[in-house]
């Protein structure tokens, strides 16, 4: 008994000290297919952080251009309202010698400011824009609207040379030196409201539209106001879109530039009359806007589609030499609106790190537009 014990003692003893451990050889092959699995994971992390920064980039230029073309499409479709007010008169033409040019017979502008040709309230036009202007990747254009916002319209319960009652609960919704639209369907009168009093706005001014001939011969009531007469409030006036510095560059010390397109912003401009002045608050709308770019489309005298910059329309002649600007603006009744967004943020790509950039385009139609007529009875000139 005792030498068997001793026996299998002395025979681990041995099994211990003959046991071999790792070789080189083995050591390295283990090393390589350690390096090879690690440097798989390595790759496929870095393929998906690069594949989740493109596709943040991409929705992100997405998103942007959707959000920024319901605006534009919003806008662009009401240039031109002057509420009930019948737009062919807005676009009536009126041939002196070889020159045809737009007469307003019926709407009157009351504006002591920025009423110049091409200024934010120069309502002899509907429509307007500045061509490669501005700053971007490529110099970015302007676009100029103006109408009578039709969300936003009021009542009249009475009126006069100087004041409109648009009622107690409605007169808060007017800001001092906010430009407005007033009228029916015949006559129209822009003009901005000067003080507030009780249930009415006056005008500062008195208007030659004689208003107050409708208390004598309309029924005032308190759901129907003066039949036809209406204010229009809100954004009523113009709207102006432009590309500046992004906020988040104006805090960097950046500039919207052609080297530095992720600092540009598309902006949407309004203004209002303050102390005799005109005082514009523009508003970001959507950063990564690094290029917006305007065509506008009308309908010629032979029945033809032109898609025209501004500075086309602007000098535009006929046959005899004569400028006939106002006549071509008076018939744009579409917008094409180009732009190039980026993501803000570099992406990685095959090619390196950078901004993704797309490109978008869509044709909006101006909803108040009407043919542009001689005596709008007869045929189209």
């Amino acid at each position: 008994m005792l030498c068997h014990a001793k026996h299998m003692l002395f025979s681990g003893v041995y099994a211990v000290i003959n046991q071999k451990g790792i070789g080189l050889v083995e050591l390295m092959v283990s090393i390589t297919i350690a390096a090879f699995v690690l440097a798989g994971v390595v790759q496929l992390y870095l393929t998906s952080t690069q594949n989740v920064s493109t596709f943040e980039g991409s929705s992100r230029i997405q998103e942007n251009a959707r959000y920024v073309f319901t605006r534009l499409e919003k806008d662009i479709g009401r240039a031109g309202n002057l509420g009930c007010f019948s737009f062919s008169s807005l676009s009536t033409i009126e041939q002196i010698g070889t020159t045809k040019v737009p007469k307003y017979p019926r709407v009157k502008n009351y504006l002591s400011v920025g009423t110049g040709s091409g200024a934010l309230f120069d309502f002899s036009r509907f429509i307007d824009g500045v061509n490669d202007g501005g700053p971007g990747a490529v110099a970015s254009d302007s676009l100029l609207l103006r109408f009578a916002s039709p969300e936003d319209t009021f009542l009249v319960y009475g009126a006069s040379a100087t004041s409109f009652n648009v009622g107690a609960d409605k007169v808060d919704d007017f800001d001092v030196g906010q430009v407005v639209v007033g009228g029916d369907c015949s006559t129209v009168s822009i003009f901005s409201v000067s003080g507030k009093s009780g249930s009415s706005i006056s005008t500062g001014t008195a208007l030659a539209d004689s208003y107050s001939s409708y208390n004598a011969d309309k029924t005032v009531s308190a759901s129907q106001g003066l039949a036809g007469m209406r204010i229009y409030g809100g954004d009523t006036g113009s709207v102006r879109y432009f590309v500046g510095t992004s906020a988040a560059g104006s805090a960097l010390s950046q500039s919207c530039t052609a080297a530095s397109p992720q600092y540009c912003a598309l902006f949407r401009e309004t203004a209002k009359i303050e102390s005799g002045a005109v005082v514009t608050t523009p508003v970001e709308i959507v950063e990564g806007i690094q290029d917006f770019q305007i065509l506008y489309g009308r309908i010629d005298d032979d029945d033809n589609l032109i898609l025209q910059t501004s500075v086309a329309l602007d000098s535009a002649v006929n046959g005899d030499g004569d400028s006939i600007a106002d006549y071509v603006w008076s018939q744009v009744d579409r917008v094409k609106v180009s732009m190039v967004l980026n993501s803000i943020n570099n992406a990685s790509t095959n090619e390196g790190a950078g901004l993704l950039t797309r490109s978008y385009s869509r044709v909006f139609t101006i909803h108040n537009q009407l043919p542009a007529c001689l005596d709008c009875k007869g045929a189209q000139i």
